[in-house]
């Protein structure tokens, strides 16, 4: 061979593709295409009138999701090259990458809710009591029923992507305001208003529901309670007398009666009765009928009773002799505060039975949802020292705290992946076409730095309004990173979730993540409720 065909022989060798580099390009497009499906569903979610489930449902998919690309990117660039450079089989690939892939997802799953954890822990009392106030603005925001001053976008903006990203990303936007906790108090209540209307629902939908089904539970519990209680205590009586003429008859076999039998036995046939069950005294005489009954009955109540609480303790603080009928079983204290506690109701709501619609609103709803606004504005207007760990308000703050981190972080974390994956894509396909590594890498690099860079020189709707410039100039203020984050969030949702929601429908069949198809997108009210100023 000569020194010319030995150059060549060498340089088609160097481009020899490895056997799993179609394989790999095939797993990483599934991959993109699942990202994909899931950022769509994810702006859905987070910017729509999602419930806190659905929230779970998508940042648990996230944290798959992600598990899966960590995978995905330890396989392709470490475990494959490795195998192919040792000349494993198929069956190796296969078992190699199952081995570290399942571990990989387990620890990313884990390490992503450690780090939300963290952030949470380590907020302050004052971090927390700020999240809670716009948390509620926020929800309110979701469900298009809440006014923001300055901020004119109609629903159709709104209900675009962009929108939605704003609805998504709304809790840091107003925590970043000047006063932003100020600008909500002044609106605070209406905003809980609206959160207990809509918690509570209109008099109607609640008299028929909630407090219906309630008054319903609560009929089937009278029919367990006269079933397995009153029953059985007015039984008792005649269960006493049975029991005495068993006595007598008992006596008879013998050929006696109780006044017959002499006094030096009086204790051998009381100790055969306490036998049975019966607590006589023990200078009870076999004759004392009286006595007996009463014994009979004490010891048959205490043992129903032991039986009822043991079954239902709820059940057994009420009298074992029941009620004349189920308006005066409703009305003990017992059952009106145990009714009171599952609904949440405070003293001054009426709950009995028989009320009309009219008279359930009057006396029921309108205290009931007073009473709710007035706790939940209590909560709201707490010291910030309530917020902090072992105060009162600790898990509202914390929980508020994770509706402020997550949705950033989990559109951050999905467009990373949807980008970093088109890029290895085109890397894996560049290497099948082209026989120049260094000018794959160099094409890829060029697309990525295109990618992340071109969010931050568009614009849209949303990053045009005033509120918005005002809000990522004072983030970027001190922190320059997190306002183009937020920036490129919003920009770059708007050019690629009409291309991910496509995927999501045509491709994935509709894939909804465990969330419900149909979620509403929020829509602002005319009248504003962020000012100018």
């Amino acid at each position: 061979m000569t020194q010319e065909q030995a150059v060549q022989s060498q340089a088609a060798n160097s481009w020899r593709r490895p056997p799993y580099l179609i394989a790999l390009v095939g797993i990483t497009l599934a991959y993109l295409l699942l990202e994909c499906a899931f950022n769509a569903r994810l702006l859905d979610v987070a910017g729509g009138q999602a419930d806190s489930h659905a929230i779970e449902k998508v940042e648990f998919w996230g944290r798959i999701i992600s598990g899966l690309a960590v995978a995905l990117a330890l396989c392709g660039t470490f475990v494959l090259p490795w195998l192919h450079h040792r000349k494993a089989s198929w069956k190796k690939y296969i078992e190699m990458s199952t081995l570290i892939a399942l571990p990989v997802i387990a620890c990313v799953f884990h390490a992503e809710k450690l780090l939300i954890d963290t952030l949470v822990q380590h907020s302050s009392p004052y971090e927390r009591r700020v999240a809670t106030l716009v948390s509620l603005a926020s929800h309110q925001l979701r469900r298009g029923e809440v006014e923001l001053q300055g901020i004119d976008i109609s629903p159709e903006i709104l209900a675009s992507p962009a929108g939605k990203a704003f609805v998504a990303l709304f809790s840091p936007f107003v925590a970043h305001l000047p006063n932003g906790d100020a600008i909500i108090l002044r609106n605070l209540d209406s905003l809980v208003r609206q959160s207990v209307t809509q918690l509570m629902g209109a008099p109607d939908q609640l008299f028929s529901g909630a407090f219906g089904s309630s008054l319903k539970s609560w009929g089937e519990v009278y029919k367990k309670y006269v079933h397995e209680v009153v029953i059985p205590y007015r039984a008792i009586p005649d269960e006493a007398e049975k029991a005495w003429q068993n006595f007598v008859d008992e006596l008879k076999q013998r050929k006696t009666t109780p006044a017959k039998i002499p006094q030096w036995k009086h204790h051998d046939v009381g100790y055969s009765v306490r036998e049975k069950g019966i607590p006589v005294p023990y200078d009870w005489k076999p004759s004392d009928k009286a006595t007996f009954i009463q014994a009979f009955q004490k010891e048959a109540k205490k043992q129903l009773a032991a039986a009822v609480n043991k079954a239902n303790p709820r059940m057994a603080q009420l009298p074992l002799e029941g009620f004349n009928d189920f308006e005066t079983f409703l009305q003990h204290p017992v059952v009106q505060r145990q009714w009171r506690e599952a609904l949440q109701t405070p003293e001054s709501a009426v709950l009995r039975n028989g009320m009309s619609a009219r008279d359930f609103e009057r006396q029921t709803y309108i205290p009931w949802y007073e009473h709710l606004v007035t706790e939940q504005k209590k909560a709201l207007l707490a010291a910030s020292a309530e917020f902090d760990s072992g105060g009162k308000h600790e898990a509202l703050g914390k929980e508020a705290m994770r509706g402020l981190i997550v949705p950033p972080l989990a559109l951050l974390f999905s467009l990373l992946g949807i980008i970093v994956h088109v890029c290895k894509t085109g890397l894996y396909s560049l290497r099948l076409l082209i026989p120049w590594l260094s000018l794959a890498i160099f094409i890829n690099v060029a697309l990525l730095g295109a990618l992340m860079a071109a969010p931050l020189f568009l614009s849209n709707p949303i990053s045009r309004t005033p509120v918005f410039c005002r809000v990522e100039s004072r983030i970027g203020t001190g922190h320059p990173y997190t306002a183009k984050m937020l920036r490129w969030i919003i920009e770059g949702q708007t050019y690629i979730y009409p291309v991910n929601n496509w995927i999501r429908i045509h491709m994935l069949r509709g894939a909804t993540f465990g969330t419900k198809e149909n979620l509403n997108t929020a829509q602002i009210v005319a009248v504003p409720f962020v000012n100018k100023s």
